[in-house]
């Protein structure tokens, strides 16, 4: 009877400690699977070689072990085969991406510590494989897009309806990406259009007048000439505002300014350089045919074509 006892006792006992291997197997593949999953849907980014033989190596060393664990919980082997392959595809393969797929960076951010200490523990088998593969295939280049692939991404998030991007940035953005393939010539103000005051006019109340009505903020001086107008440059209409009428001040007694020179043919981009270095918003068109010697800086004679 004793005997009988004794068994049964040894017999809880091995099943108490199968029972407690089993927890533990358990709780292996669980790790196991989220880890596969993380190494999975991590990002490349600085020192990319390196990066990716540590995210394999752990990656292909935690799907090996998960059929051998799984066969201490499952005993089928199909069974545990099976399992093993749908918690690979799904909890370690579809989830992983799907959520590192819209939020690859700011993923890639928190999980940033885990995957140095990664790098660390596996760095004497990885780090000479990382370089092998560096002196072999070169340097990577960080993927880069185009101009015209930028306003492909600018337009599909402009276009859809749930894109992050709302109208009016989206219409920006792609302007500034287009703007290089505008030159001067597509947004010039034809110089006939432009308002203009001749240099011996006085500030009268019909000077006054015709300036409140153009409404343009910078005025555009001119001499005529027996070849055509010149243009001097031009003067700021809010200088104007302590001037009395009744005093009729010359016009050549204001601050001017001088108008820096662009081609027609100029792309935007340029023109939006120069007016920065000059400090000035606007500036003189001119056609390839016209040219200007260096002793006109303080005069720009001008054909009526323009602008």
């Amino acid at each position: 009877m004793a005997f009988l006892d004794q068994n049964s006792e040894n017999a809880l006992h091995i099943s108490k400690r199968m029972e407690g291997a089993r927890v533990v197997e358990t709780c292996m593949l669980s790790l196991l699977v989220v880890l596969s999953g993380f190494l999975t849907g991590l990002t490349l980014a600085k020192d990319s070689y390196h990066l990716l033989t540590t995210l394999s190596l752990l990656n292909i060393i935690a799907i090996g072990s998960i059929p051998v664990v799984a066969q201490g919980v499952i005993q089928n082997n199909l069974q545990s085969a099976l399992i093993s392959t749908a918690a690979l595809l799904v909890f370690a393969t579809i989830i992983p991406q799907s959520v590192c797929l819209p939020y690859a960076l700011p993923v890639a951010g928190w999980l940033g510590p885990a995957v140095q200490f990664l790098i660390w523990i596996t760095f004497p088998l990885t780090w000479p494989i990382a370089r092998l593969l560096e002196w072999t295939f070169g340097n990577q280049i960080p993927p880069r897009f185009r101009r015209y692939e930028l306003r492909e991404l600018v337009r599909q998030h402009r276009t859809d309806v749930d894109g992050d991007l709302d109208i009016f940035t989206a219409e920006m953005t792609w302007n500034a990406l287009t703007l290089s393939l505008h030159t001067a010539r597509h947004v010039m103000v034809p110089i006939h259009k432009a308002f203009m005051i001749p240099l011996g006019r006085q500030l009268d109340y019909k000077t006054f007048c015709e300036i409140q009505e153009a409404g343009w903020s910078r005025i555009i001086l001119y001499t005529e000439g027996e070849d055509g107008r010149t243009i001097l440059g031009y003067i700021l209409s809010k200088n104007l505002i302590l001037e009395n009428p009744q005093t009729r001040t010359p016009m050549d007694k204001q601050i001017l300014y001088e108008l820096p020179l662009v081609a027609a043919q100029e792309p935007l981009t340029n023109v939006l350089k120069v007016l920065l270095e000059r400090q000035r918003h606007m500036a003189l068109v001119y056609h390839p045919k016209s040219t200007f010697s260096d002793d006109e800086s303080s005069s720009r004679r001008l054909s009526s074509q323009s602008s």
